[in-house]
Formats: C-alpha cells, structure tokens, sequence
C-alpha cells in the first residue's frame, strides 16, 4: 500500500457533491433520532406508572410495591410532570428512618429549586407525621438548611423556608395544644 501523498498545489479543489449533503442530513438526522429515543425512555417507567394507574386510588397501593429508588422517581415525576401534583408522597414517608439515608443523598446532590423542594416536602411530611425525627437529626438538619441556602428562585427559598421552620418546630408547637 502506497503511503498517501499531499497532492500538489495546482490540484483541483475537492467538490462537495449532493451526495456529501445527503450523508451529511442522514448522520443528522440519525443523531436526532437517538436523542428523541433516549430521552422518550428517561421518563418511561414513570410514565407507564400513570398509564397503568389512572385512578388515584390504586396508585398508592400499586406505588408501595415499588423500591424506594423507583418511589421516589415517580414521586418526582408526578409532582413535576402532572397537574396537579400526583401527591404521591406517603410510601416514602411511611419508611421513615430507612428511606433517610436515600433522601439525604437526593437532597446533597439536588441540582435545582425544584428538586430541593420535592425532597423538602418528603422531609416536612416525615416531621408531621412522626415516622422520623428530622428535627433532632444533626446532620439532616444541617443538609437541608444548607440545600435552602443553594436555592435560587425567590419564591421557592420562601416556600422551602416555611417548610424548614415546619421540621423545626415540636409535635406540642405543632398541634397547638401543649399544656405547661
């Protein structure tokens, strides 16, 4: 095989034919196709959780069969996907000091406002109804004040704020009937 040469200077420019746009379009459209297909399956099993459960009624039971990872991806989805909000929240709130650890890590590695709220909200619910302590958890308590202070969107700091005083707040303060 000869090895190739650099052709000389009074060579004839290269010609971009029809046939360079036609494969030039073709490899565009191909990649086009790949995004759209990836991300139709981003939200699919989230999707299909809705399809199948039309009624509000069966999701929570059909949702409880879910590991908490897939709970939380629908949660997420139906609280930023449907309106209004699936509210789909009490499976994740009723595993109380196990799904902890797994909330913690969403809310360190939460990107956006509302992200931050969505796993605020799980937290608040956890607080109200008693299935765990946030308020005397340290280390919780430190994450979320430090994923409120990341927040960007005026309104939503304020919203996650009164959430936040909410987890603070005691079971007596909370129900209004403390006797002293």
């Amino acid at each position: 095989m000869k090895p190739a040469s650099i052709p000389p200077a009074n060579a004839p420019a290269i010609k971009v034919t029809d046939m360079h746009y036609q494969v030039f379009n073709r490899n565009i459209l191909l990649g086009l196709a790949a995004l759209c297909l990836y991300s139709c399956q981003t939200y699919m099993m989230e999707s299909n959780f809705f399809d199948r459960n039309p009624n509000s009624e069966n999701r929570l039971k059909a949702l409880r069969a879910y590991s908490l990872e897939d709970q939380y991806k629908i949660f997420r989805y139906g609280e930023d996907k449907l309106h209004p909000p699936a509210a789909l929240i009490q499976p994740i709130i009723d595993r109380g000091a196990t799904a902890v650890p797994f909330m913690l890590h969403q809310m360190e590695t939460a990107s956006d406002d509302i992200a931050i709220r969505d796993n605020m909200l799980v937290f608040e619910w956890m607080a109200i109804t008693n299935s765990y302590d946030v308020r005397n958890d340290k280390h919780a308590m430190e994450l979320l004040e430090s994923a409120w202070k990341r927040m960007k969107n005026p309104g939503w700091k304020n919203i996650c704020l009164e959430m936040l005083t909410e987890i603070k707040k005691s079971d007596c303060e909370r129900k209004r009937n403390c006797v002293f």
